[in-house]
């Protein structure tokens, strides 16, 4: 029981017999114990393979149990997992699934224009048009545009202009991670118990990562980005730590286990109230990751109200100098979704209705 539990998350409620997370273990018992698959006895590997979700991984503390997910996202995780790894063996089947993808992608995108209410067509036509008109767009969508200092241009509606012909790997290519990016929609190809965009992380030595307290400008910079260290500072010491700044001087969290891999808890520094799980796969020591935790349209539509209260509060130009207002908390203590599941439930609950039904069809 005490495996199938898993590590507390440090409240009261987690630790009685009438928590989700309990009545998950409960249920996951009696199908390991009962269950058979032609006679032999079950593991959660099996579980895993036959329901397509990630029963021995699963996040157990209350805020996991209780955050709902679109049903249709864990659908779309099974799809993945059962497609295996890319590019597929059948070139034909893989060219028409490429081609699947680019054309969500699109739509998506489009969508997502459409609820910020402007169209693809109208973010293509600002790139030439001039500053008054540009500002007006961006007025009307709620940014403000911040002039180049050196370089070409690129401002809130330059990047705002996601492009399919671009190479995946530059940041205004039509990809879904960069759509998480700007606009917050989850990407469907990364890990699914993770949230925020990983960036620089070219070893992959950082397999999950979760954040929560996460608060623009106070334990994130001015671009939502937290960035992390990962070194190992004995035989049997490796630590992580999190900084609000790309000059890694502000720490805001960290924390340390004695084997290579597995998860590490992370826990505030300096008051920063940021705190979170990153799971970790050491190969070398690496100061290059970054973590984009706060959608780019949020913190620009967020920059613009703070501008329009700074006015409101201090409508004489001088008396507003040197005042700041305090650092907003992003909506629901995590990414802005445009995704509200309104028929979702928590993945915590679906998985424990998988089980169900293994036990109720063995």
């Amino acid at each position: 029981m005490a495996e199938l539990l898993g590590p507390l998350c440090g409240c009261q409620d987690c630790d009685t017999a009438l928590s989700p997370r309990a009545y998950l273990a409960v249920l996951a018992k009696y199908v390991l114990d009962h269950v058979r698959n032609d006679g032999a006895p079950i593991d959660l590997a099996f579980l895993e393979s036959r329901f397509g979700q990630p029963f021995a991984s699963l996040p157990l503390d209350c805020d996991a149990s209780e955050r709902r997910v679109r049903q249709v996202r864990l659908a779309v995780e099974i799809l993945r997992r059962e497609l295996g790894p890319r590019p597929l063996s059948d070139a034909f089947r893989e060219a028409a699934l490429t081609a699947a993808e680019a054309d969500y992608r699109m739509a998506a995108y489009m969508r997502l224009l459409t609820q910020l209410g402007t169209t693809y067509e109208e973010v293509r036509r600002a790139r030439s048009a001039s500053d008054n008109e540009r500002h007006a767009v961006a007025d009307r969508l709620g940014l403000i545009l911040t002039p180049s200092t050196v370089g070409p241009r690129e401002d809130e509606l330059d990047l705002l202009l996601l492009d399919p012909t671009l190479a995946a790997s530059h940041k205004r290519s039509l990809t879904e991670a960069n759509l998480e990016r700007v606009f917050g929609l989850a990407d469907t190809q990364r890990d699914p118990l993770s949230e925020g965009v990983k960036l620089g992380d070219t070893q992959e030595q950082f397999t999950r990562w979760n954040f929560d307290g996460v608060v623009l400008g106070r334990n994130t910079d001015e671009t939502g980005l937290i960035y992390l260290d990962l070194i190992k500072f004995a035989s049997d010491g490796y630590a992580v730590r999190a900084f609000s700044d790309s000059g890694r001087t502000r720490l805001v969290a960290s924390g340390e286990r004695a084997t290579t891999s597995g998860p590490i808890r992370l826990v505030q520094e300096a008051g920063s109230r940021l705190s979170g799980v990153v799971e970790i796969d050491y190969t070398a020591d690496d100061a290059g990751v970054s973590l984009a935790v706060v959608a780019s349209v949020q913190r620009w539509r967020l920059r613009h109200l703070q501008a329009r209260w700074m006015v409101e509060d201090w409508p004489d130009p001088s008396a507003a100098a040197g005042k700041r207002l305090p650092p907003r908390r992003p909506a629901g203590d995590r990414l802005a979704r445009p995704e509200v599941p309104t028929r979702g439930r928590s993945r915590l609950r679906f998985v424990a209705g998988s089980v169900q039904l293994a036990r109720h069809t063995a």
